[in-house]
Parts: structure tokens; sequence; C-alpha cells
């Protein structure tokens, strides 16, 4: 191809790429200002709790003396000053809890109010509103991926999105976060699109395939003209920013083709799953040793070898 024909097509790409370039860019800066200017957890870090030898051994035996239906998931987890059990009979349902002393057993609402507090480091009396979500919604988009979870509201207008199966925070957002969060998906992410999802992916196709070619086409034409040419004025400046920033673009081009690409192939629910539900146990058959000063997140009854272990 002659260069005069590259030039004229490296023009003309440079409408829809440069737009699109400049689009996912400057929309692309919304995501880490969201990360520097939102609300911050104080830790990061599950509860942990420390277990023991006869904590196990109690856990077994209040398993083997109430008549409990058959679970997904037996967890020891901590609450407040307590270790308690959870049962999880599936992804989408509350999940129950039972104490080892003689104290009443949280809900699971109850719980999420807790681990909210432990992360937020907010007061209980500062909760407004506790509610438990089943789907997405603008606040909680789809890449957080965990639900259900229990969004805990403050009055202050905090807000923070507890999976209690994995006594993990999975979002925390403030009024401010949840705007800069909508306009980051609709001119980014291009949200008003999902109800189409062909249509969306022919029109990112041209668009990033527009700024591709614009990319290579200039960086072919870096090339293929002299080095030493006389440049003057703005086409000066386009020659030497052209050279410093080509493999910053390019690269940036790629990740955002990867990650749309990924997105429209990856399960939506990778990852999430329970095994399916079992009996429990009906008597203690396994004693095990611990050690006592190790401080856990959880511990997950298990059956291994014929025997039943945390």
């Amino acid at each position: 191809m002659r260069i005069s024909t590259l030039i004229r097509w490296h023009r003309i790409l440079l409408w829809l790429g440069g737009i699109t370039l400049m689009i996912f860019a400057l929309t692309g800066i919304l995501h880490p200002i969201m990360s520097w200017t939102g609300p911050q957890a104080v830790t990061m870090r599950p509860p942990s709790l420390q277990l023991s030898g006869n904590t196990l051994q109690q856990a077994m035996q209040q398993l083997a003396a109430l008549p409990l239906p058959a679970q997904a998931l037996v967890k020891l987890v901590p609450y407040r000053e307590h270790t308690v059990l959870q049962f999880s009979r599936d992804l989408t349902s509350p999940r129950q809890y039972l104490a080892l002393d003689n104290s009443p057993p949280p809900t699971d609402e109850t719980m999420a109010t807790w681990l909210a507090g432990h992360y937020s480091g907010q007061a209980e009396q500062n909760v407004r509103s506790v509610t438990l979500l089943s789907a997405f919604n603008n606040a909680y988009p789809a890449v957080n991926r965990l639900l259900p979870v229990y969004q805990v509201d403050y009055h202050n207008g905090l807000s923070l999105y507890i999976h209690t199966e994995s006594q993990s925070m999975a979002g925390i957002t403030n009024p401010y976060k949840t705007s800069v969060q909508a306009v980051f998906r609709q001119f980014h992410s291009w949200q008003w699109l999902d109800a189409t999802p062909r249509l969306k992916m022919v029109i990112m196709a041209i668009l990033l395939g527009s700024a591709l070619l614009l990319t290579l086409s200039g960086a072919w034409l870096l090339l293929k003209l002299p080095f030493n040419a006389k440049r003057r004025g703005l086409r000066r400046w386009h020659y030497a920013l052209s050279w410093l920033l080509f493999i910053p673009v390019m690269l940036y081009l790629l990740s955002g083709i990867y990650h749309f690409s990924y997105k429209q192939l990856a399960a939506e629910t990778a990852g999430l799953t329970l095994p399916p539900m079992q009996q429990l146990p009906v008597a203690v058959d396994t004693a095990q040793s611990i050690d006592a000063s190790t401080m856990y997140n959880s511990a997950s009854l298990v059956l291994a070898n014929g025997a039943n272990w945390y």
C-alpha cells in the first residue's frame, strides 16, 4: 500500500477511532477516581476466631443432638465474642445459625449488621436499614458476582454489601460513588445496550476495531515516514507524541478488547457453587486436635476417609 493511501485511511479512521479512544480513555479514568475518592473500609480482613479441640467436639455434639435437615455447607464462624454454627442450604436462601453455648443464635440479618460494623467501623445504632438483595442493581452491579447479599445502610449515607456465607464485604458505596459508578457503566461499559447484547457486540467491535486500525496504521506510518523530515507546529507535536503514546495506547486497546471478549464468553456464575445437600452426622466420630493459639476465619465441616472433620 502506498504511503499516500495509508495516510488517507489513517485520517478517515481518526474520526471514529480517535473519538472511541477519547471516550474510553476519559471514562476509564473514573474507575481509579472511584477507588481513590470513594468510601473506604477500615479493614478488609474478615473477623477471626480461635478454635480448640473442645470447641470442635462441642460443635459435633450439637449437630448430633438436634434433628437438623440436610445442608449443603456447615461452618464454624465468629459472631461477636461467640463461635456459632452456620448452615447453608443453597446459594439464595438466608443462612441459619446455631450457638454452641446457651446464648441465642443470630439471624442472618443480625450477622450482616455485625459484619458491616466490623468492616466500616460504624456503630450498630447508626444503621438505618438492612435489606436482603437477591438481584443486582445500579448500586450493586453484576461485576460483584456474590448473591444474595445484605445491603446495610447507615444514616451518613454509607452502604455496605455483606455476603454472610463467606463473611466478606462484597461492596461499599455512598451516593457520590453510586453516581460516578452510573456514569462509568453508561459511557464506559455501555450498560444501556445490555438489553440488546448482539447489537452491543457489533457496535463495540466496530468502535474497538476502528481504534485498533487507527493505532496500527499510525505505527506503520511512524516506521515508514522519514525520521529527519522537517515538521512544524501541530505536525511536530503529533509525530513526537505518537512515538511516546503508541505502546501505552496499544496495550490499553488490547486489554479493553480482552476484557470485553471475556465478559461475553465467560459464564456469569463462574466460581459460585455449593455442593449438594447431605444429611448431617448423627454421632460424634472424630476428636480433632488443633492449635488453640492460631486464629482462623472459619472452619467447614467435611466428610473425609469415612469421618467428619472441620
